[in-house]
C-alpha cells in the first residue's frame, strides 16, 4: 500500500523507443543549447549516435558518426578557449581519440574542427578517458608488461630511488588534452613545496569519475580507485606550477624527497623505476610515440616528440605539465565504486556531498563524503555513515540544489539531502532499477517496462508561492547559523514543508492555499506547544491532538476568518484539507515534535513580513502583496493571545494597508504572563514595525538615528529581499547622514544596483522613491558642458542611466564594445526602417551585383542636393549593355551599317572594360559579405542595345585580340573584391580561409565535359578571382589563406592569379619583412635565383609584380641586401631575350621599390640614422647617374665579376654569357630606361626633406640645347620628384605650376602663339620672332605639356584629399587649358598642340591630380569636367585615357563619399605608383606600367566620413559640427553626414553646434576610427505653459480625462523651462512623458490613477516630505512647490468623489 505521506512521482511518459544499449554504452547530458533539454549519447557496433534525451518522445537522431572501429569511451567536454563549447570526445581501439563537433553554433568561440570531426593519434595505449569541464580530457594510460617486471632485469626499481643513484623517470600514466590542436602532457602530483612536481606513474590507480564543486572559486575534483591496496583518493584538479629551468620530470631527473610529497607512500611515482638500457628504452620510446635524444654518447634521454611540429633547435623538447593533481582525501580499504556523484549538503561550511556507490555481497553501500572548505578556502573531506540501498541517483527537485533519490533495500524510493531523509516516495508499481537521471526526471525499471518519471518539489505554477517558500528557506538559513549543530535541521524542515505544500497543493489545486495551511499549523502547534508546556494536562496526548482538542482551536474555526476551513472552501476542498491534517504529522509537524525545534516563528513571521514590505515596492505584485498580507494576518490569528500587544499592533498594520478594520482590542486589565509561550515577532514592544515607505520618509527628512538600518533589529536584511536590499543602498548615497550628497555616488549605486535606465527604475520602484532619484540624473542630463575628462571617466552604462545615450553610446563605440548595446540594434533596425520606408526594392535591387545600387542608397545623405551620385554610379557602370546609336547614311547598305556598329560598339565597350579600377574606387569597403554565399562579382557586359527598340547587339571579337578581356576581367575580380571591409577598420568581421576557397573558381583544364561551362569563360572567371585575391591582399585577408593554398594557387593558377598572390601578400605584410613571403617573391624574381640552377620561364609581369613586392614587404627598413640588388637592378642590361620584354616596366618598379625600402631615409625623426649602414653604396650618386646618363661602372665590374664565378658553356641556358639578340647597349646608360625609376626612387627616399641640393640636382633644363638632351616625358618625372623633396614648398597656386616649366619653354610657346595669331590675322612675321624661333618646336610643345602634367600631379600629391580651393583652381585652369587644346581646331590651338597621345596622356595626368586634391568631396564642378573629358570616344581614344577617366570619377567619390586618401609618406607612395602618369594604350599593354598597381591606392584610403545618429529614433540626421583646431582662432562648420577632409592642422575637438540637441563634445583623438556620432535632441515643451498655474489647470484637465480612461500623452502638457517653472514639476511632467526620450512611464499618471488608496498616499507622503526638504539636499525651492504640493492633494481628494 502507498505511503499516503510520501510524495508521489509524476509519470512523464512511457520509453517504448528506448535506447537498447547498455548503461556503460550510454550516457545522458544536457543539451548544449537547450540547457534544459537532454541529450543520449549512444555508442555500439562502431557508431556513434547522438538522440535527443529520454525526456522526449518519439526520439530524435541528431548526429550519427560511423568509425569502423572498436569504440571504448565517449565523453561530452569543453576545452580552454571555448569553455562553453562543448564537444563530442570518443577513445577508438586505445590508439586514436576523435573529437566531434557536433553544434558548432552553440558558441561564438568555436574550436574551428572540420565537419568530419579531429583525429588524434595517440603515442600509447589509453585504457580510458574523462572530461574535464573547460580544460579538455584526462587520459590513462593502459598497463603494459614492462611495468609488471620484477628488478631482476635491471630494468625496474621496486624500492624508492636513492639521492645518489642515477636513474631515469618513470613513464608517465596520466596524461591530459586541453586544446585538440596541442600536445598530450603529464599530469603532475601537487608538492608542498609546488616544485618538482613529479608526474603521476602509477598504472593501478584507476581515475573513475570527475566531477565540479561550484561556488565563488569552482573545485574540480578527480576520484580514483588502487586496484592492488583497494582504497579510494580523492583529488583536487590544480594548475601545474610553472617549469623549472632544470630538465623537465620527462628527463633525467631525481625525485623530491619522500616527505614533500602530499602522499603517503610511493605508489603513485611508479613502484619502478627505469634503468638505462637502450634496447628498453627504444622500445618505451617506440611504445609512448618518444625519440632518442643523442645528447651524450655514453647516456641516453628520452624526450616527447610533439606531434606535428618540426625538430626543434635543442636536441630535446621537453613538454610540461598544465594541470597538477592535489590529495584531498584517502578512503580506507574497501570495494570499488560503481558510481559518483555531488549532491547538495546541509552544512554551513560545505555546498557538496560526494556520494559513492559501491557493490557489496546482498546489497550496494551508500557513502557519504562531505566537502568542507574553511575561511582560507581549504577543503577538507569527512566520511559518514554509509547506507545500505539498491541503487541511488542524483536529482534536482529544487533550483539551485540537488537532492538524493535512494532505492531503499526494501524497494521503496526515498528523497534525501545528503544522508537526511526528507520524504518517501510513491510510485503506483514495484521499481526494479534506476537509471538516466537529468535536472528532476529519472528513467525507472518496472518489470516489464521503462517510464520516465519526474519528482519535483518546485511550485512552478505559481511564482507567488515559490517566493514564500524561498523567503522561508532564507528565515531556516538564518536559524542554522545562529545554531550550531543543529544547521541541518532547519534546512531539512525548509524541505518538509515544502514537500507538505507539494503533496497539499496536488489535493486541493490550490498551491497558496496549500501553503497558507501549513504554515497556519505550523503557528498553532508552535503557539499550543508553548501553552502546553505551561499546563500539566497534557496528559498522554501529543501536542498536535491537545492542539485540536483545544477552545483556542474551536474558537479559531468559528471566528468567522477565511481560513482553509472556512465556509467559501468547497466540499473537496475541505476533505483534501482533513485528509492532510491526518498526514502532516508525518513530515513537518512530526520533525518539530522529534528534534524539538522551538522558537522558530518569529523568525519565519519577521521575513514574511520583510518580504511583504519587498512585494510593496513592485507596482505589478499588488495582488500579490494582498495575498501575502492575508497571510500573515492569519498567522497573526493563529496567536488568540489579545493582551498581546505586539498581536494587534501587526494586524492593524496590515489592515491599514487595505483599508480594513480590525474591531479587536487589547484588554484594559492586568496582562497575563506570557513567559515562556511563543511570540508573534522578535520585536519589542517600544519598536515600530518595519515599514519601508516609513524607513525611506525618514531617511529623506534625516529623522533617522545613528543611521538605522531598515529591518528587524534581532539580524540583518536577507539578500533574498533584493529590491529592499536595493533601495537601501540606494537611499545610503542619495540621503546620507551627513546632509553633503555627492551625486555621481548616487549615479554609480543606481547603476551597482542593476538599474541601466529611468524605465526600469520606474518599472521597479513606486513614484515616491524614483522622483529623487531622478532629479539627481536630471542634473547630469541637462549640463550644458560636460568636459572630455568627464566623460571618460564615467562608464558608457553611467551615461544612460543619466539620460545621455548620446555619450553612452560614443565612449562604446571609442571602446569598441557598441555591437554589446541594446542600442546599437535599435540604430540597425532605425536603419533598416528607413530602407523600407525609403526605397522601392524593385527599383533598388542590386541585380548587377556591383555594388552601386546600395552604394546610391547609403550616400544619399551625403549629396542630398542633387542626383550626383547617381550620375556617378551611371558613368562606372560596365555591368549593363551599352546605348549605341549610330547614324545611317543613306548610301550605306545593311552589311556595311552592321560593320559600322560594330566598330562603334567596340569603341564603347573598349570604355567600358576600363571603368572597373573607377568602380573599385567608388564601391570601396561598402559591402558587409556573408559567408554563407560567394562574393558577388559582376559580369562585363560587352553588347549593346540600339534605339528605338532597344534590340541587343553583341561585340564580334573575332578581329579582336585573345587577350583583349584578360587584364579587364582582373581589374573587375579586384573592384569586386575591394568592396569588403578592411581588417583593420572592422571589429569581429573575420575572412576565413574556407571562404576563400568556396569562392575560388574551377580550374581552367579541368572544363572538358559536355554541358560545362566553355572553357573562355572559366578562364576569365580565374582572372577576375585573381583580381579577387589582390583585393583581400590589399584588405588585409589574404593571410587567412594556409602556405598549401598558396603554392596551389602559384602552381595551378594563371599569370594573372601569380602577379595576385604575390602583390597581395606583400600588400598584407606590407612593411614586415616576412621571410616566407620573401622567399616567395624572391622565387619569381630571375636575377635573386642562384645561377647553377636551370633557367625558369617568370613571365615579365610577374617578375615586375615581385620586384615591387619586395618594395612594400621591406617598406621603410633600408634593408641592405634588397637597397643593393634593387639598385643594381635598375641598371642591369637584358642578359636574354626574355629580360627585353616590357623592360621599361621592369626598370619603373624597381626604381619605386627601391624608393619604398628606404622610404624617407633621411628622416631622422625617430633617433635612427637608417642612411648611415647605406653610405657605401653611394645611392644618391649612383641614382643621379641613372638619371642624366653616362657610364656605369659599377654594372659593368658586377658583369665582369659573375661571369669569372660562373664560368658555364654557352649551350647551357640561363648562364650570364647568353646574350640578348634583339637589344644591345654599350657601356653608357640607358637613360631611357633608367631614368624614370631613378628619379622617383630620389623622390621617396628623400621626401619632405626640404634637401634643395639634391632638388637642384633634378631641376630641368633652362636651355634649348640641354633639353634636347632629355626625353620630353621625363621631365614629367623630375618635377614629380621635386615635389616629394621640396614638400612645403609647393604652393596651391597657377602662379607655382607655371614656375615648373623652363622660362625658354614659356617664352618659345609664347612666341608660337604669337606667330599663329599673327597668321591668322594676314599680318607678316615680326623679324624678331623670326631670328627666336630657332628651337624645335615639337620638342617645346611636348615639354610644355609634359611639364604642365608633372606639376599638377606634384600639387595633387601634396594636397591629396584636402578639398583645398586654391590646388583646385589651379589644377582646374590646366586641366580647362589642355582640354580646350585638344578639342580646339584654331590656328593657335593647332600651334601649341602636340600629338594627341601626349596630350590626353598630360590631360589625364592633370584629371587624375584634379581627383586626389578633391578626394571623396563628390564636387559637382570637377564631376562635369570628368564628364568632358570621357565624352570623346572613337577610334582615336585610347583604352588608357577612358581607365583614367574612370578612376579621376571613382576617386571623386571614393567610397562612396565616405574615404579620402592619407597623406603619410608610406601613403604618398601607393598613391604615385597607382596614378604613375603613363596609361596603358591597349588592355594588355604593361610595357611602361603594370597594370595591377593600379589598385595599390587601396593601401592610402581612410574612412573618414562622420554621420550623426539619433540614438532615439536610430536614424541618420543632419547637424551643425563644429571642428576645433590648434592653430585656428575659427572652428570649420561641416553639416553631417560629412567627409573629413585632409588638413595641415592638427584637430583638437568636435562640437554639436546644433541648440536643438544635447551639447556634445568629443576629443578628436579619441575618435579617430570611429564614424559615427550619436546624438539625443532635446525635448522641447510647448511655449503656451509659462506658469504654474497653467500647469494645474492642465493636470486638472488631464486628471479628468484619466478618470475618464482616455489615453492622454503627457507631451500635450509639457512645461516651458523658464526661471520661474518649478524643478519639480519639470521632472514630473517633462521629464516623464510617454514619448520622452528615456521611455519612463510618467509618474504624474502613476498618482493621478492611484487615486485615494494607500499607495497614492504613502508616494504623495514621499512627495510632499522630499519636496519640503529639497533645499536640505542642495535644490533650489520656489514658490510653485506649495501649488504643486496643492495639486496632488486635491486629486487624491477627487478621486474620493
Amino acid at each position: 500500500m502507498t505511503d499516503p505521506a510520501a510524495i508521489s512521482m509524476q509519470t512523464l511518459l512511457e520509453l517504448k523507443d528506448a535506447s537498447t544499449c547498455p548503461p556503460s554504452q550510454r550516457v545522458v547530458t544536457a543539451h548544449p543549447l537547450f540547457p534544459d533539454a537532454s541529450l543520449e549519447t549512444t555508442w555500439n557496433n562502431g557508431k556513434i549516435c547522438v538522440y535527443s534525451g529520454p525526456d522526449s518522445s518519439p526520439r530524435i537522431l541528431h548526429a550519427s558518426f560511423a568509425v569502423h572501429t572498436d569504440i571504448l569511451d565517449v565523453v561530452w567536454t569543453t576545452f580552454e578557449d571555448a569553455p562553453h563549447h562543448s564537444v563530442l570526445c570518443a577513445l577508438l581501439h586505445t590508439t586514436q581519440v576523435c573529437i566531434w563537433d557536433v553544434y558548432p553554433q552553440q558558441s561564438e568561440a568555436s574550436l574551428s574542427l572540420p565537419a568530419e570531426g579531429w583525429t588524434i593519434s595517440l603515442p600509447f595505449e589509453c585504457l580510458n578517458i574523462l572530461a574535464i569541464q573547460g580544460r579538455g580530457i584526462l587520459l590513462q594510460r593502459l598497463e603494459y608488461t614492462e611495468d609488471e617486471e620484477t628488478a631482476v632485469d635491471g630494468f625496474i626499481l621496486k624500492s624508492p630511488p636513492t639521492a645518489t643513484r642515477r636513474v631515469i623517470s618513470a613513464v608517465p600514466s596520466l596524461f591530459s588534452l586541453t586544446h585538440p590542436l596541442q600536445d598530450l602532457l603529464p599530469v603532475c602530483l601537487m608538492t608542498k613545496t609546488g616544485m618538482d612536481c613529479p608526474p603521476v606513474t602509477d598504472v593501478h590507480e584507476k581515475w573513475t569519475w570527475m566531477g565540479t564543486v561550484h561556488g565563488e572559486e569552482p573545485l574540480l575534483l578527480v576520484l580514483s580507485y588502487h586496484t592492488l591496496q583497494k582504497r579510494h583518493r580523492l583529488w583536487a584538479v590544480r594548475d601545474a606550477p610553472p617549469p623549472p629551468r632544470e630538465p623537465a620530470v620527462y628527463e633525467q631527473t631525481r625525485f623530491p624527497a619522500h616527505d614533500d610529497l602530499m602522499v603517503f607512500d610511493m605508489d603513485l611515482l611508479g613502484s619502478s623505476q627505469l634503468t638505462p638500457f637502450a634496447s628498453r628504452q627504444e622500445a618505451l620510446a617506440d611504445a609512448l610515440g618518444l625519440r632518442r635524444s643523442p645528447r651524450k654518447a655514453d647516456t641516453a634521454y628520452l624526450s616527447p616528440r610533439p606531434r606535428g611540429s618540426s625538430n626543434s633547435d635543442t636536441p630535446f623538447a621537453p613538454l610540461h605539465a598544465r594541470i597538477a593533481l592535489e590529495l584531498l582525501y584517502a578512503s580506507p580499504v574497501q570495494l570499488e565504486v560503481e558510481s559518483s556523484f555531488l549532491v547538495s549538503n546541509t552544512s554551513a561550511t560545505s555546498n557538496s556531498v560526494l556520494c559513492c556507490v559501491s557493490p557489496n555481497s546482498s546489497a550496494k553501500s551508500l557513502q557519504f563524503w562531505s566537502l568542507e572548505r574553511d575561511a582560507s578556502n581549504a577543503v577538507k573531506v569527512i566520511s559518514y555513515p554509509s547506507i545500505a540501498c539498491l541503487g541511488a541517483l542524483p536529482l534536482q527537485t529544487i533550483r539551485g540544489s540537488t537532492e538524493l533519490l535512494v532505492h531503499k533495500v526494501d524497494g521503496t524510493l526515498s528523497c534525501f539531502r545528503a544522508w537526511h531523509l526528507v520524504s518517501d516516495c510513491s510510485v503506483l508499481d514495484p521499481v526494479l532499477s534506476m537509471q538516466d537521471p537529468f535536472r528532476d526526471r529519472v528513467t525507472l525499471q518496472i518489470s516489464d517496462r521503462r517510464i520516465r518519471a519526474k519528482l519535483s518539489l518546485n511550485i512552478d505554477t505559481d511564482l507567488l508561492t515559490d517566493r514564500v517558500l524561498k523567503t522561508l528557506d532564507a528565515a531556516f538559513d538564518w536559524l542554522a547559523s545562529k545554531n550550531e549543530g543543529k544547521e541541518h535541521h532547519y534546512r531539512i524542515l525548509a524541505l518538509k514543508i515544502r514537500a507538505d505544500c507539494y503533496r497539499l497543493a496536488n489535493q486541493i489545486a490550490s498551491t497558496f492555499t496549500a501553503l497558507e495551511h501549513v504554515l497556519v499549523a505550523l503557528a498553532k502547534f508552535e503557539w499550543y506547544d508553548s501553552v502546553a508546556s505551561e499546563d500539566s494536562t497534557g496528559g498522554d496526548l501529543s501536542s498536535w491532538e491537545l492542539l485540536l482538542a483545544s477552545d483556542c482551536h474551536r474558537k479559531f474555526e468559528q471566528s468567522g476568518y477565511e481560513t482553509p476551513f472556512s465556509k467559501n472552501t468547497s466540499f473537496i476542498a475541505k476533505r483534501g484539507l482533513q485528509d492532510f491534517l491526518n498526514e502532516t504529522a508525518h513530515l513537518s509537524i512530526n520533525f518539530l515534535k522529534s528534534e524539538r525545534l522551538g522558537g522558530l516563528f518569529p523568525c519565519v513571521f519577521d521575513h514574511l513580513h520583510l518580504l511583504y514590505e519587498d512585494m510593496k515596492l513592485t507596482k505589478s505584485q499588488g495582488m500579490d502583496a494582498a495575498s501575502v498580507n492575508g497571510l500573515l494576518v492569519k498567522l497573526c490569528q493563529a496567536f488568540p493571545d489579545t493582551d498581546n500587544f505586539n498581536v494587534l499592533k501587526f494586524r492593524r498594520f496590515y489592515y491599514a494597508d487595505f483599508n480594513s478594520k480590525d474591531n479587536d482590542k487589547p484588554s484594559t486589565g492586568t496582562k497575563a504572563s506570557t513567559s515562556g509561550r511563543a511570540v508573534l515577532s522578535s520585536l519589542v514592544h517600544t519598536d515600530q514595525i518595519p515599514s519601508i515607505f516609513g524607513w525611506f520618509e525618514k531617511r529623506m527628512s534625516g529623522d533617522l538615528q545613528d543611521g538605522e538600518p531598515f529591518g528587524f533589529p534581532s539580524y540583518l536584511l536577507s539578500s533574498h529581499f533584493g529590491k529592499t536590499n536595493s533601495l537601501v543602498r540606494i537611499a545610503e548615497v542619495l540621503f546620507p547622514l551627513n546632509g553633503k550628497r555627492n551625486c555621481q555616488d548616487v549615479v554609480s549605486r543606481i547603476l551597482t544596483e542593476g538599474y541601466a535606465s529611468v524605465l526600469e527604475l520606474n518599472e521597479s520602484f513606486p513614484p515616491g522613491f524614483v522622483l529623487p532619484m531622478i532629479e539627481v540624473l536630471r542634473k547630469f542630463r541637462d549640463f550644458n558642458y560636460i568636459s572630455s575628462d568627464m566623460m571618460q571617466s564615467w562608464t558608457p552604462e553611467s551615461w544612460k542611466l543619466v539620460g545621455r545615450e548620446d555619450i553612452s553610446m560614443n565612449l562604446a563605440q571609442q571602446e569598441n564594445t557598441i555591437h554589446q548595446t541594446d542600442l546599437f540594434e535599435r540604430w540597425k533596425g532605425g536603419l533598416s526602417e528607413k530602407m523600407i520606408e525609403e526605397v522601392d526594392v524593385k527599383t533598388f535591387a542590386d541585380t548587377d551585383m556591383d555594388g552601386l545600387v546600395p552604394l546610391e542608397l547609403s550616400s544619399a545623405l551625403l549629396f542630398r542636393e542633387d542626383n550626383r551620385i547617381h550620375e556617378a554610379t551611371r558613368l562606372l557602370r560596365s555591368s549593363r549593355p551599352v546605348f549605341l546609336k549610330v547614324a545611317r547614311a543613306v548610301e550605306l547598305n545593311d552589311h556595311d551599317f552592321e560593320r559600322l556598329k560594330q566598330k562603334r560598339l567596340h569603341s564603347l565597350i573598349l570604355r567600358s572594360l576600363a571603368l572597373s579600377v573607377g568602380r573599385g574606387m567608388l564601391t570601396i569597403g561598402n559591402l558587409e559579405p556573408i559567408p554563407a554565399e560567394p562574393l558577388p562579382v559582376p559580369e562585363l557586359c560587352l553588347r549593346g542595345r540600339v534605339p528605338p527598340t532597344n534590340a541587343g547587339i553583341t561585340l564580334d571579337l573575332t578581329d579582336s585580340p585573345s587577350d583583349l578581356r584578360v587584364w579587364p576581367e582582373f581589374h573587375n575580380g579586384v573592384a569586386a573584391g575591394l568592396r569588403l571591409p578592411s581588417k583593420k577598420d572592422t571589429s569581429g568581421f573575420h575572412i576565413s580561409r574556407t571562404w576563400i576557397i568556396y569562392n575560388k573558381p574551377p580550374p581552367h583544364q579541368e572544363q572538358t565535359t559536355e554541358g560545362a561551362e566553355p572553357n573562355s569563360e572559366v578562364l576569365f572567371k580565374n582572372h577576375s578571382h585573381a583580381g579577387v585575391l589582390l583585393a583581400l591582399g590589399l584588405r588585409g585577408h589574404l593571410t587567412a589563406l594556409e602556405m598549401s593554398d598558396l603554392y596551389e594557387y602559384l602552381t595551378q593558377g594563371t599569370v594573372t592569379t601569380t602577379v595576385g598572390i604575390l602583390l597581395g601578400l606583400a600588400a598584407d605584410k606590407r612593411g614586415s619583412c616576412d621571410i616566407a613571403v620573401s622567399k616567395m617573391l624572391c622565387l619569381h624574381i630571375p636575377s635573386l635565383i642562384p645561377q647553377h640552377f636551370s633557367a625558369v620561364d617568370v613571365a615579365s609581369t610577374v617578375q615586375a609584380a615581385a620586384i615591387l613586392g619586395t618594395g612594400l614587404l621591406f617598406q621603410g627598413s633600408s634593408h641592405r641586401m634588397m637597397t643593393e640588388f634593387l639598385l643594381n637592378e635598375i641598371g642591369k642590361r637584358p642578359d636574354s631575350d626574355a629580360s627585353a620584354f616590357d623592360r621599361e616596366s621592369y626598370n619603373l618598379v624597381c626604381g619605386i621599390a627601391l624608393g619604398m625600402v628606404n622610404l624617407c631615409l633621411s628622416d631622422q625623426s625617430d633617433g635612427i640614422d637608417r642612411a648611415a649602414g647605406l653610405a657605401d653604396l653611394h645611392l644618391e650618386e649612383r641614382l643621379h647617374k641613372y638619371v642624366v646618363g653616362g657610364v656605369d661602372k659599377e654594372e659593368r665590374e658586377r658583369t665582369r665579376e659573375a661571369n669569372d664565378r660562373f664560368s658555364l658553356p654557352s649551350t647551357v641556358p640561363g648562364g650570364d654569357n647568353e646574350k640578348c639578340s634583339t637589344i644591345h647597349e654599350g657601356d653608357l646608360i640607358n637613360t631611357e630606361v633608367t631614368a624614370p625609376g631613378a628619379t622617383l626612387a630620389l623622390g621617396l627616399m628623400h621626401m619632405k626633406s626640404g634637401n634643395h641640393t639634391l632638388a637642384s640636382a633634378l631641376a630641368l633644363p633652362d636651355t634649348h640645347f640641354l633639353l634636347e638632351f632629355v626625353r620630353p616625358d621625363l621631365l614629367t618625372y623630375r618635377i614629380i620628384a621635386r615635389s616629394l623633396i621640396l614638400w612645403d614648398d609647393v604652393v596651391a597656386s597657377i602662379e607655382w605650376i607655371e614656375n615648373q616649366v623652363p622660362s625658354v619653354v614659356n617664352k618659345a610657346c609664347a612666341l608660337m602663339r604669337t606667330m599663329a595669331k599673327r597668321a591668322t590675322e594676314g599680318k607678316a612675321p615680326l623679324a624678331t620672332i623670326k631670328s627666336d624661333m630657332t628651337f624645335d618646336r615639337r620638342a617645346t610643345r611636348q615639354i610644355y605639356v609634359h611639364a604642365i602634367a608633372g606639376a599638377c600631379f606634384g600639387m595633387g600629391l601634396r594636397f591629396a584629399g584636402t578639398g583645398n580651393k586654391d590646388a583646385q583652381r589651379a589644377i582646374e585652369y590646366f586641366v580647362l587649358e589642355l582640354y580646350a587644346l585638344r578639342e580646339s581646331k584654331d590656328p593657335v590651338a593647332v600651334a601649341s598642340k602636340p600629338e594627341l597621345q601626349i596630350l590626353e596622356t598630360a590631360l589625364g595626368c592633370t584629371a587624375i591630380s584634379l581627383a586626389m586634391v578633391m578626394t571623396g568631396t563628390g564636387d559637382i564642378h570637377c564631376l562635369k569636367i570628368f564628364k568632358m573629358l570621357r565624352w570623346r570616344c572613337d577610334e582615336e581614344a585610347r583604352y588608357g585615357f577612358h581607365m583614367i577617366c574612370g578612376m579621376a570619377i571613382g576617386l571623386l567619390f571614393l567610397g562612396g563619399g565616405t574615404s579620402t586618401l592619407g597623406r603619410d609618406p608610406e601613403d604618398i607612395a601607393v598613391l604615385l605608383v597607382s596614378f604613375f602618369p603613363r596609361f596603358p594604350s591597349t588592355t594588355s599593354d604593361n610595357q611602361c606600367h603594370l597594370q595591377p598597381l593600379r589598385h595599390l591606392y587601396a593601401l592610402a584610403v581612410k574612412r573618414q566620413e562622420v554621420r550623426a545618429v539619433d540614438v532615439d529614433s536610430g536614424r541618420d540626421v543632419a547637424i551643425q559640427l563644429e571642428i576645433l583646431s590648434d592653430d585656428c582662432a575659427d572652428p570649420d562648420r561641416v553639416t553631417v553626414p560629412a567627409l573629413l577632409r585632409n588638413s595641415d592642422l592638427k584637430r583638437q575637438q568636435m562640437k554639436i553646434a546644433s541648440p536643438e540637441y544635447f551639447p556634445l563634445k568629443l576629443r578628436f583623438k579619441d575618435y579617430q576610427g570611429c564614424s559615427t556620432i550619436f546624438v539625443k535632441k532635446r525635448s522641447t515643451p510647448l511655449d503656451g505653459l509659462q506658469s504654474c498655474h497653467k500647469v494645474i489647470t492642465t493636470c486638472g484637465s488631464l486628471l479628468s480625462n484619466t478618470r475618464s480612461q482616455t489615453s492622454v500623452s503627457l507631451d500635450r502638457v509639457l512645461l516651458a523651462q523658464n526661471g520661474s517653472t518649478d524643478k519639480v514639476s519639470l521632472s514630473l511632467l517633462e521629464g516623464f512623458s510617454i514619448k520622452d526620450t528615456d521611455g519612463s512611464l510618467p509618474l504624474i499618471l502613476s498618482l493621478c490613477r492611484g487615486g485615494a488608496t494607500t499607495d497614492s498616499r504613502r508616494n504623495y507622503r514621499l512627495l510632499e516630505s522630499y519636496i519640503r526638504k529639497r533645499s536640505h539636499w542642495g535644490e533650489k525651492t520656489s514658490g510653485s512647490d506649495e501649488l504643486f504640493l496643492l495639486f496632488l492633494r486635491e486629486t487624491m481628494d477627487r478621486s474620493l468623489e
